[in-house]
């Protein structure tokens, strides 16, 4: 929802919430440590196997460093409109960085982009 958010033009706030450590986030910590159990879990990702992890506050980060919104409680906003990345933009940068990584990991002889027939 911050992405579809921060490309409205309205500024933007982001409340940090408080973060408890579960046992999956004790498991991907454990993951980084090790580098070949690292390298396992990027190919079972890849593969399909295990889900993708997720990093919320380095999405919020960014938005943050990009402009697109601001923390709140920190200041008092933005003096104008957030210059933010524009919904088309978000979009079509998205679409191209799924198909990049479909290509990487599609065959050589079976190479297709998204919205060929």
């Amino acid at each position: 929802m911050l992405m579809e958010l921060s490309g409205d033009g309205a500024p933007l706030g982001i409340y940090p919430l408080p973060k408890t450590v579960d046992w999956r986030e004790r498991l991907e910590r454990l993951v980084g440590a090790f580098p070949r159990l690292g390298a396992l879990r990027a190919s079972a990702v890849a593969r399909g196997i295990l889900p993708a992890p997720r990093n919320l506050d380095a999405v919020a980060e960014a938005l943050v460093a990009s402009g697109a919104a601001y923390r709140l409680g920190e200041g008092s906003g933005p003096s104008g409109q957030a210059g933010g990345i524009s919904g088309e933009r978000a979009l079509a940068k998205a679409c191209a960085a799924v198909e990049a990584l479909l290509a990487e990991s599609a065959p050589k002889a079976h190479h297709t982009v998204l919205g060929d027939p």
